[in-house]
Order: structure tokens, then C-alpha cells, then sequence
């Protein structure tokens, strides 16, 4: 039996913009500059136990917490004396629950399959102890599957799929979200010796459609598009390296995984966007 507790970001609301307008206030027309801030998202808290059956088939069952909260500040400056900036704040929290299930089977002829998914749940947004909405999480499923009849050498691939419709109507009305699909590949092959033990190289490409779109009309006229949403995808490669730190009687104690991935996304016409993400990880065994 093993027993973990994780937490990772469901989603994220960070994010400065602002907005400039023409107003008519009180029969003077004036020029104004919108600030919108925005910090906070969501949370996803798992408890996970899994159990061993055979030595070739696990099991394991997780229990989610989602929470979060969603803080924005709005401020409104204008171009003329005598007019006081305005300034706007909103603070919403959320809570839920979920549960996930998945399995892995290592078949007798170099191959291993994996498969997980997420049950829909409950959702609530609140605001001093009012609930102003309440909507469904995402389900999810997906599964994996590596080949490790090469020596020295695993090859894998994977599939996901997220139902992110089900928030519709959870949020703004302006805002509409559709179900993703995402597909993985990659390697991992022995590398050069350090101290007596195989650093592992890595290698991999991961491919996904988002969420979440943007109405094509706010990017002026786009031929062929009318008031359709415009929707973004998004591709990654990375490369990494598990470096072993100490071992005792050939068993790796410590092990350092650095990877370092490059992702491009694109859609709508004249918005891109580009990142570089470096992670670093420390696995640690008694």
C-alpha cells in the first residue's frame, strides 16, 4: 500500500490589462485608462492511495479538494483635474470536491499500460458566505502506454481528454469554454555514467488544444470568422535529465530530474505566445 498527498494548480487567474475608452460624464467628454489586476485561481488538493494486487497490476483511488479564490482590483484614472480615480474591488473564493481513479498493468511482453480519470463534481463560488454560482468540475480520462523492448530504452505515449464545457455557465456568460484532447510522446534512453551510476536522458513532444477562446470580433474584422470564437493550441518539446546522487547496494537513495521545456501557442490571427519553462526536481528515498 502507498499513501501520497499532492497539490497542483487547476487554474490560474493571474493577470494585469488594461483597457483604454472615451466616456461622457456629465457632458464633458473624457479620455480614461482601466487597470485591471487580477491574482488568485484554483487549487487541487489529492489525497491518493494505491495498493498493489499482483505484482504486475496496481490500483489506486484519489479523494480532490478543490479551493481558491479570486481576487480583482479595478482602478480608473481620467485625463482631466478635478476628476477622482475610481477604484473597484472584488473578492470571490471557491470550494469543491472530486474523486479520480486509475490503474497501471505491465504486461509480459515489454510493454506497460496506465489509464486514470477524474469524476465530475460539484463547484461553488462564494462571496462573503453567499454562493454566487455553483457548476460541475471537469471530468477527465485518459491513458498511456511505454515499450521497453529496447535495451536501455523506453518509449511511451499518452492521450488525454478533459470535458472543460462543464463549467459553462459557472462564470461569465461571455466566457465559454470547450472539451481539450491532449497527446504525448517521448523517450527515455541510458546516458553516460556518473560515480558508477546511468544518468537517464529525455526527450518528448506534447500537442493540445485549451479551453478557452476569444470572440473573433474583438480582433476587428477576421475574414471567414463572423462571431465565432477563436480557439488556441498549443505545442511543446522539452529535454531532461535524472542525474543519481547517492546509491546504496545499486539501489539509487536520491535522484535529481532537471527538464527544460519550450512552448508556442497560436490561433488567433496576430496573438502568440511563447515560454520557456525550467523545472527542477528531488526524489528522495529512505
Amino acid at each position: 500500500v502507498a499513501i501520497g498527498v499532492s497539490i497542483s494548480t487547476l487554474l490560474d487567474r493571474t493577470f494585469t490589462t488594461q483597457s483604454a475608452a472615451t466616456q461622457v460624464i456629465g457632458g464633458t467628454e473624457l479620455h480614461t485608462l482601466t487597470t485591471y489586476n487580477s491574482a488568485g485561481g484554483l487549487n487541487d488538493v489529492r489525497l491518493g492511495v494505491a495498493y498493489t494486487i499482483t505484482p504486475t497490476f496496481r490500483v489506486g483511488l484519489g479523494g480532490h479538494v478543490v479551493t481558491g479564490e479570486n481576487r480583482v482590483n479595478i482602478a480608473t484614472v481620467f485625463d482631466r483635474d478635478g476628476f477622482l480615480p475610481l477604484t473597484r474591488a472584488s473578492e470571490v473564493s471557491y470550494n469543491g470536491t472530486s474523486l479520480s481513479a486509475g490503474a497501471t498493468w505491465l504486461s509480459g511482453k515489454n510493454f506497460a499500460i496506465g489509464v486514470s480519470g477524474r469524476l465530475e463534481s460539484s463547484l461553488r463560488a462564494t462571496r462573503s458566505d453567499t454562493v454566487l454560482r455553483s457548476g460541475r468540475m471537469p471530468g477527465r480520462a485518459g491513458a498511456s502506454v511505454a515499450y521497453t523492448g529496447i535495451a536501455g530504452t523506453v518509449l511511451s505515449a499518452g492521450a488525454n481528454f478533459e470535458q472543460w464545457s462543464a463549467l459553462n455557465g459557472f462564470g461569465s456568460e461571455d466566457v465559454r469554454a470547450r472539451d481539450t484532447r491532449e497527446y504525448g510522446f517521448g523517450a527515455e534512453v541510458e546516458g553516460p555514467r556518473v560515480r558508477g551510476s546511468i544518468v537517464a536522458l529525455r526527450g518528448g513532444v506534447r500537442l493540445r488544444t485549451l479551453p478557452f477562446g476569444v470572440a473573433a470580433g474583438r480582433f476587428g474584422d477576421v475574414p471567414g470568422t463572423g462571431s465565432q470564437t477563436l480557439w488556441a493550441k498549443e505545442r511543446a518539446w522539452a529535454l531532461g535529465a535524472g542525474v543519481p546522487l547517492a546509491n546504496t547496494g545499486g539501489l539509487s537513495r536520491a535522484t535529481l530530474d532537471l527538464a527544460l521545456q519550450r512552448a508556442s501557442r497560436s490561433g488567433p490571427p496576430e496573438v502568440t505566445e511563447r515560454a520557456w519553462t525550467l523545472s527542477v526536481g528531488l526524489a528522495i528515498r529512505p
